[in-house]
Parts: structure tokens; sequence; C-alpha cells
């Protein structure tokens, strides 16, 4: 994840948490689904659940 993402997830995040996956990509300009799926495949997950698309 390069810095421009990582700092838009960052500035969701302080708002509030994220619920899950869709919440993240519903919030996160440039975070689709490639990009969760991606991200998910290295191992973090979002409330303990990994990506399904």
């Amino acid at each position: 994840m390069g810095p421009a993402l990582s700092a838009k997830v960052l500035q969701a995040r302080e708002h509030e948490l994220f619920a899950s996956w869709r919440d993240v990509m519903k919030r996160v300009s440039g975070f689709g689904p490639a990009k969760a799926q991606q991200f998910s495949d290295q191992g973090p997950t979002v409330n303990g659940q990994a990506f399904k698309p």
C-alpha cells in the first residue's frame, strides 16, 4: 500500500472503525475489490474476516 492510499485508510478509520471489507471499499476511494483481495491474501482482516468477493 502506498502512502496516499495508506493516508486515506487511516483518515477513514479515525472517523470510525471499519465494519467490513465492503465498508472499507465504500469509504476509501481507490480501494476496490481487487485491492481488498490483494491485501486480504497477505493476511490483514477486517473484524477478523478475510475478504470474500
